[in-house]
């Protein structure tokens, strides 16, 4: 292609354009001169009013077990016998582990052997206080009869002399007897307290359940010597379930024990009751610890659990919906409805302190009177003295 023909080319298509340029501009629509009013946006309102709310604090916390114990030995000494092992289920007096009681029961047995030593020698005291009285009478008449033969010859005074000493000798005997016979009780009291005192060192050498339970933990192997700071065995009862919150001041106030709640554990609802709860608070978190007990069936220890607790009943509080409520430079705004008549009105953006929040109803505390109407929802895009079309709430 020449020069010539590629400059020609370059024309007829700028000729183009520009002729296009200008039909453009020639056909463009021409401007209104006016523009139209944007239409009052239509609102949902809803009228405020009393009503009674029920404000509830959501806690949750891990189950545990309802009571746990940590089992000693009270004496030191060898382990000679394990029986258990830990998720076996033992019930109330079951033995658990044994140490070595050589030494025990041989206490024991010579104090069941004084005890024995003991009564015998009282009912022996007893027949002999019984003979000494009889040959006290019997040295009684026999001083009667000397005195009764006269005092003349000397063979009569002597067995008169004879007669006192044979009497005062079995007056001795009979006093030694009674002593005896008197002081036996508290005898036999001490030697019964010396075989109670063995009998419980020899209990000690033996680790009984004091409830039934499932045992967590055994600490301790055959052939190993324990002191009574030697953790043996690890006791919880499963039966029951504890879940253990920590609560605020507002709901420590509305609970009571005894009170029944319903604890959530994933899918499942249980209903527990109120264990115990403190009056004081801890003093590293300020909150109040409740616990909670429920029955252990199909649940494990470690679950989590949750429960809605109630707080205390508002009453007779003005609500409005949660939607209704602006949040804009750090305050609370509610929109108010002016009717201007025809279904039209404006809008008042109004301040309002609000209380709590039960569900999607919220307390208003100040800025809002009873009756009145606002809207109710989609709030976010809505101004002050704005106009707007009611729907609802006429």
């Amino acid at each position: 292609m020449s020069r010539k023909t590629s400059l020609l080319i370059t024309l007829l298509v700028s000729l183009a354009v520009i002729a296009v340029v200008a039909w453009l501009v020639k056909t463009r629509p021409k401007p209104s001169g006016e523009r139209r009013p944007m239409p009052p946006p239509v609102v949902e309102l809803t009228p405020l009013a009393r009503a009674t709310l029920q404000p509830v604090d959501r806690v949750s916390g891990l189950l545990q077990p309802a009571r746990r114990a940590r089992l000693h030995f009270q004496l030191s000494g060898e382990l000679v016998e394990r029986r258990v092992d830990a998720g076996v289920a033992v019930a109330a007096g079951d033995l658990l582990a044994r140490l070595d009681d050589a030494d025990e029961a041989a206490d024991a047995h010579n104090a069941e052997v004084a005890v024995a030593e003991e009564r015998a020698a009282v009912a022996r005291d007893r027949r002999l206080l019984k003979l000494a009285r009889e040959q006290v009478a019997l040295a009684e008449h026999e001083v009667a009869r000397q005195r009764s033969l006269g005092k003349q010859s000397l063979a009569s005074r002597a067995g008169l002399d004879s007669a006192r000493t044979a009497s005062l000798r079995q007056r001795t005997e009979v006093a030694r007897l009674e002593y005896a016979v008197s002081t036996a009780e508290q005898r036999l009291a001490r030697k019964r307290i010396a075989l109670e005192k063995a009998m419980r060192r020899l209990a000690r050498t033996r680790l009984r359940a004091p409830w039934a339970g499932e045992v967590a933990r055994v600490a301790v192997e055959v052939g190993d010597y324990l002191t009574p700071a030697t953790l043996a065995v690890e006791l919880i009862d499963v039966a029951e379930l504890e879940l253990r919150v920590h609560v605020g001041v507002d709901s420590i106030a509305a609970l009571a024990p005894g009170r029944e709640v319903e604890v959530r554990i994933g899918d499942r609802r249980r209903v527990g009751r109120i264990r115990s709860l403190a009056r004081v608070p801890e003093a590293d978190s300020g909150t109040y610890p409740v616990r909670i007990r429920l029955a252990g069936d199909g649940l494990v220890a470690g679950q989590l659990g949750r429960v809605a607790l109630p707080l205390r009943a508002r009453v007779d509080v003005l609500v409005a919906p949660a939607s209704a409520i602006l949040r804009d430079e750090g305050k609370t705004w509610l929109f108010v409805f002016h009717d201007d008549g025809g279904g039209r009105g404006h809008l008042e953006r109004r301040a309002v302190r609000l209380g709590v929040r039960v569900g999607d109803l919220v307390e208003l505390l100040s800025g809002a009177k009873p009756g009145e109407r606002v809207v109710a929802r989609d709030v976010a895009f809505l101004s002050d003295a704005q106009p707007a079309e009611a729907r609802g709430a006429q």
